[in-house]
């Protein structure tokens, strides 16, 4: 079984308030959907914004985390990245959720990445199931940082 981790935006009470005042108004037709027309915003522009979420990576059983790359937020390296998490959590608009859409704290997260660095990754893998190497040609290949984590510049669930 394995789960991914997200860091999921946490809408203000500004932009609830929004998505309830334009759905009152019943902005929800096509035009109003994809068109701002004068100014106003429409929902499908708020919706978005508050419900923003960046794949983090995943943990399976046994496995060493797989880190999703996001080059924009963060390096590849664990530190980096806790770096980038506790900063967006301070911020207080944001909050790192399983895919579940339970809370977890960095705390915890960090716990779930330092317990599975002792993991398997692709590499051992293949070397205990060669026939399966064929799949490796399909996408780039995941990465070990100079830390032991393990990266994917590739979108996964």
């Amino acid at each position: 079984m394995s789960t991914n981790y997200y860091l999921k935006r946490i809408p203000t009470k500004e932009e609830i308030d929004q998505c309830h005042q334009l759905l009152d108004k019943r902005k929800i037709d096509t035009d109003d959907l994809y068109n701002e027309g004068l100014g106003a915003l429409c929902l499908e522009n708020v919706l978005s914004t508050i419900t923003e979420k960046i794949h983090i990576g995943k943990y399976s059983g046994g496995w060493r985390f797989l880190f999703r790359t996001n080059q924009n937020f963060y390096e590849k390296s664990i530190y980096s990245c806790l770096a980038f998490l506790t900063r967006s959590l301070e911020s207080g608009l944001w909050r790192i959720c399983d895919e579940y859409g339970e809370t977890v704290s960095i705390k915890d997260f960090e716990q779930i990445v330092e317990k599975s660095l002792g993991g398997i990754t692709i590499a051992d893998y293949y070397k205990k199931h060669p026939e399966e190497k064929r799949w490796s040609t399909y996408g780039p290949q995941q990465e070990i940082a100079q830390d032991g984590s393990r990266w994917w510049d590739v979108d996964f669930c």
